[in-house]
């Protein structure tokens, strides 16, 4: 198996797992998705969005169910996935059956070559493991290889944000000095060991664990394309531009996740 495997990518067993995911979106999350159409319905681009969920990551899923039902099994599209899932039995199969693909740059240069769409999460590890009180902070963690490649490859970026997808469980903390005592980082690749409250077994410590999530009700909201060529951010290898790049779309997207969360009452009724 190589996460690296753009050829993998099954529709058949990706509408097996959407019939599953389609019924969670209806019916446990609830899930509203505004401006599903600025994704553009042929050609490259790189959607990319907050992270939430620790390990349960429901966002990506959930975003999916609706684009296909905007466009059909056979949209083109990938996800950028940690290298650690990979390594889990029976699970690394199955997420290259339905376009997960490991997060490095010749993958994602690969499939925006071939005219396809890759799904990101700039944040990592670091941005799905914040604590609770942190679930509506938008922090890409000074990544900018996503920016970089977008301007490298002249390709659109497509930002989203949601609300309620880190409501499911309850992160209490990162666990970034443990994670460094257990040297993740070398081993697994993570810069995390999450201390996590979940249902049904309660707390629990370390990046696996097994957790069913709560059906907290889930609002999505695509944005327009951004051309960050066209802003004046033309050159990836400009480390002062790329900063400057990363903050203009940080603030973009945390103006629009705090419109959402603003409309947010309740966690699990939301």
């Amino acid at each position: 198996m190589t996460p690296r495997d753009i050829d993998r990518r099954n529709p058949a067993r990706i509408a097996k797992a959407l019939s599953s995911a389609g019924a969670l979106y209806d019916h446990y999350f609830r899930c509203e998705t505004e401006g599903v159409d600025h994704v553009p319905e042929h050609g490259p681009a790189i959607l990319f969005g907050n992270h939430c969920g620790s390990t349960y990551t429901i966002e990506g899923p959930l975003l999916t169910v609706a684009i296909v039902r905007r466009y059909g099994l056979e949209h083109p599209l990938y996800y950028m996935a940690h290298r650690a899932f990979f390594d889990i039995p029976v699970l690394g199969d199955l997420l290259l059956e339905v376009g997960a693909v490991n997060a490095d740059r010749e993958t994602a240069v690969r499939v925006l070559g071939d005219g396809c769409q890759l799904m990101a999460f700039p944040g990592g590890d670091r941005d799905s493991h914040k604590p609770f009180a942190e679930r509506h902070i938008v922090n890409f963690h000074g990544h900018t290889g996503f920016l970089r490649l977008s301007i490298s490859q002249r390709v659109p970026l497509v930002p989203f944000v949601h609300v309620g997808t880190h409501e499911g469980l309850f992160v209490l903390s990162r666990g970034e000095g443990l994670a460094k005592l257990l040297n993740l980082k070398q081993r697994v690749g993570l810069n995390v060991c999450p201390i996590t409250l979940s249902f049904p077994f309660g707390l629990s410590v370390g990046p696996y664990f097994a957790a069913i999530p709560l059906p907290t009700k889930v609002r999505m909201r695509v944005l327009p394309p951004v051309r960050l060529w066209e802003l004046g951010y033309d050159d990836p290898n400009d480390p002062a531009q790329c900063r400057a790049a990363l903050e203009f779309l940080t603030s973009e997207l945390q103006r629009e996740l705090d419109d959402l969360a603003a409309q947010r009452k309740r966690i699990l009724l939301g």
